[in-house]
């Protein structure tokens, strides 16, 4: 199974990709690449600029994903910043991703907030 949730951070939006997860006895045959692929094209078909994940870059970075630079954004949560991996689907989306990630429902609360006052 995989799961993808709506995330932003500063200007930026994405999918945040997690969990990724294949029974034990089905691992090693490609399924959990096969479903970054699906999730990757479910993420460009819904328009999304990029797909962010907490993973190791050995497995992701032949998938497609780097490793997002030091300090520019934090989870709420501690996370080895070495393990937060991006996919661009549109060039120049990740510049976007500054600060604390929050649920996308979150920010546009807030920014709803902030438009009141």
């Amino acid at each position: 199974s995989v799961r993808m949730t709506r995330i932003a951070a500063g200007a930026g939006r994405a999918l945040m990709l997690g969990p990724l997860a294949v029974r034990p006895a089905y691992k090693n045959l490609g399924i959990g690449r096969r479903l970054v692929a699906i999730a990757l094209e479910a993420a460009t078909k819904a328009g999304m600029p990029a797909v962010m994940l907490v993973g190791d870059e050995p497995y992701y970075g032949p998938l497609g994903f780097k490793r997002i630079p030091r300090g520019q954004i934090s989870m709420p949560r501690p996370v080895d910043p070495d393990r937060l991996l991006s996919h661009e689907i549109v060039p120049g989306a990740m510049a976007r991703l500054v600060g604390e990630v929050c649920h996308a429902d979150q920010a546009r609360i807030a920014a709803q907030i902030a438009a009141m006052a």
